[in-house]
C-alpha cells in the first residue's frame, strides 16, 4: 500500500479569496489555472478574437463551511483584461449556463473588469436561461 504522498498531488493554487458577508459560510476562491502542466497553455478558440485572442483557463471554486460545493471553469481572455464563462459548442453557436454566467461577471468585477458586457458581446456568448 502507498503513502498518501503516492497519490496526492498539489497542481496549483487560487490567488483570491472572496467571502460573501452575509453569510460567511459562503465563499469562493478563485484564478487557479485549468492547466497546471501547461498542456494546453494560452490556446485560442473562435468566440476569443479580441485584441490578444489567448485564453488562460482558471477555476473558481464555491465553498460551503469550507467543504467545496462546485467549480466553474473559467476564461482569462484578451491578456488578462476580462473573465469570461468557459462556453460549449451547441449546434452553430458557443453557449454557457445562468450560473457559470454569473459566477463569471462576479469574478470579473472583482477584478476591476467594468465591461463584462461588452467582451461577452465580443464574444457572441449566448447565455442560456436559468
Amino acid at each position: 500500500m502507498g503513502t498518501i504522498d503516492d497519490v496526492v498531488t498539489v497542481s496549483g493554487y487560487h490567488s483570491a479569496r472572496a467571502v460573501l458577508v452575509d453569510d460567511l459560510d459562503v465563499s469562493i476562491e478563485y484564478g487557479m489555472t485549468s492547466d497546471p502542466f501547461g498542456s494546453r497553455e494560452n490556446w485560442t478558440e473562435p468566440w476569443s478574437a479580441f485584441p490578444d485572442p489567448k485564453i488562460r483557463g482558471e477555476y473558481c471554486d464555491v465553498f460551503y463551511r469550507g467543504a467545496l460545493v462546485d467549480r466553474i471553469h473559467l476564461a482569462s481572455v484578451d491578456g488578462g483584461r476580462a473573465t469570461l464563462p468557459l462556453p460549449q459548442r451547441k449546434d452553430d453557436e458557443w453557449v454557457v449556463m445562468d450560473w457559470p454566467f454569473r459566477v463569471a461577471r462576479l469574478v470579473d468585477s472583482f477584478n476591476n473588469g467594468n465591461e463584462f458586457e461588452d467582451y461577452v458581446k465580443r464574444s457572441g456568448i449566448r447565455k442560456l436561461p436559468a
